[in-house]
């Protein structure tokens, strides 16, 4: 529990010797919080009373507060769910404990508290960095296009984030931190988010990059027959531009994930949104214009794609010349001109097999690096025929051999998923119940569905057979083998 403290001076050691965490405003104007159990006085300023959830997230933000702190306070200004919801995401402890931003929460945080959290700067002890140069990538297939708004290619994925940037950014442990937007703020319902916009922003074709630009995503995204990815924005009431440097995004409910979501989408200037929604698409999607630290250049149809440092840059300079990456959709390819130095990087987590992974790691003059990621590999079933009924959906996850896969194709080097989020993303339940390889179990399932083996091993139903065609992205070395 916890117990409030006053201004008055007090003889009585209650808090630290009965093991109670309390926290209050001592005459010094500081917060003081006693450890559970260990008599310890930590001290941190507060710049401004916990009363409203924007100054329980900007408080928590700045390390001022804990997180059980935050619930506790949040309680007791009777702070309903879905805004509490909200608060979590806006802070980063909706993710694992290992994952949650404001680790060293002891050290003293510096106000004001409503600019959010710097990000840390990256380190690199094993090298120093480059200035100048080219960077030739190989990458296992062309990009389907280059809008960030339409695309789930992996190879645009990876070229997207260098051109655009949104108002927030997701760091390496997939927490908020700033971009074009310096800071926000919440209102008390949790549906008002509050941003201001970094000044001196310019986009690559020379606009100046302001609130217009942000209102201009909503409308396009509302566009019919416009068919973005509209997640969040669909919940999005109103957008106010009370000046060029403020935005003010108004939700019709609390939506906890609105940071992540509308916060991150990758902005363009409003001009390249005038045209008709076609236009949009194919000129956009050939040619995006962002602000980030790599201006497009051009896109040589079935052979590579050029990013070229932008010289107005906004925030740190890159310190490439540029970024080549090149279409090559044979794995062994990719292998041997790394090898010879064509290229000095395979793109994409698909960019070899085990196999050839296990050749590379010997060569003396290739350095391999492999570490965790969140990619997963899956079958979209699509609501299509016989694909409609859970019995056969089950049916179809009881006859996947995940770890076959995994031994067999991938070398190993994967864990087998039961769901649509990886192990260490704050949306992974790790009690889920998976299904194990079954086959029998699978015939059972379709057999009640009706789907009997037939004179030609062909299932079928009413004289209607069970065929499916699976789909991979051409050159991915990982999904076709498993196709």
């Amino acid at each position: 529990m916890r117990g409030e403290t006053t201004d008055q001076p007090t003889n009585k050691p209650a808090a630290a010797s009965t093991g109670i965490a309390g926290a209050g405003t001592t005459p010094t104007g500081a917060t003081t919080v006693i450890e559970r159990g260990t008599g310890r006085h930590l001290k941190r300023p507060l710049a401004f009373e916990l009363r409203t959830p924007n100054a329980l997230v900007q408080a928590r933000r700045a390390g001022q507060i804990s997180r059980r702190h935050l619930l506790q306070r949040a309680l007791a200004l009777g702070i309903s769910g879905p805004v509490l919801s909200v608060i979590l995401h806006a802070t980063g402890d909706h993710l694992p404990r290992s994952s949650r931003p404001l680790a060293a929460r002891a050290q003293p945080a510096t106000p004001p508290a409503a600019d959010i959290a710097p990000a840390a700067t990256p380190t690199n002890p094993q090298g120093t960095r480059q200035e100048g140069g080219a960077l030739v990538i190989a990458a296992p297939a062309e990009p389907d296009t280059l809008h960030p708004w339409l695309t789930r290619h992996p190879v645009s994925l990876d070229v997207v984030p260098g051109v655009m940037e949104g108002l927030l950014r997701f760091d390496h442990a997939q927490r908020l931190q700033p971009a074009l937007a310096e800071s926000f703020a919440i209102s008390d319902d949790g549906l008002s988010y509050t941003f201001t916009l970094h000044e001196g922003v310019a986009f690559h074709n020379g606009n100046a990059f302001g609130a217009a630009d942000v209102v201009a995503a909503w409308e396009t995204k509302q566009r019919p027959n416009f068919a973005a990815n509209s997640l969040g924005w669909n919940l999005v009431a109103n957008v106010e531009t009370p000046d060029e440097r403020t935005v003010v995004i108004t939700t019709n409910e609390p939506y906890g994930p609105l940071l992540s979501s509308v916060g991150v989408t990758p902005l363009c200037p409003a001009t390249a949104t005038e045209g008709s929604n076609q236009e949009f698409i194919e000129g956009f999607g050939r040619a995006p214009i962002g602000t980030g630290p790599f201006r497009f250049s051009v896109w040589e149809v079935g052979e590579r794609l050029v990013l070229e440092r932008y010289d107005r840059y906004w925030g740190s300079p890159p310190g490439l010349d540029s970024i080549t990456i090149e279409f090559v959709p044979d794995p062994a390819a990719r292998l041997a001109s790394l090898h010879d130095g064509t290229y000095q990087l395979l793109g994409g987590a698909s960019a070899l097999t085990a196999v050839q992974l296990n050749q590379a790691l010997p060569l003396p003059d290739l350095t391999v690096r492999e570490y965790p990621t969140k990619t997963w590999q899956h079958l979209d079933l699509k609501q299509i025929g016989f694909l409609r009924e859970t019995p056969v959906r089950q049916a179809l996850d009881f006859a996947t051999p995940r770890q076959r896969i995994i031994d067999d194709l991938l070398g190993g080097r994967a864990v087998a998923a039961f769901a649509d989020q990886a192990p260490g993303t704050w949306a992974y339940h790790p009690d889920l119940t998976p299904r194990p390889y079954d086959p029998a179990q699978a015939a059972a399932l379709l057999d009640e569905a009706g789907l009997t083996i037939g004179e030609d091993g062909v299932r079928a139903r009413d004289g209607e057979p069970f065929t499916m065609e699976l789909w991979g992205i051409e050159g991915d070395a990982l999904a076709q083998p498993m196709v």
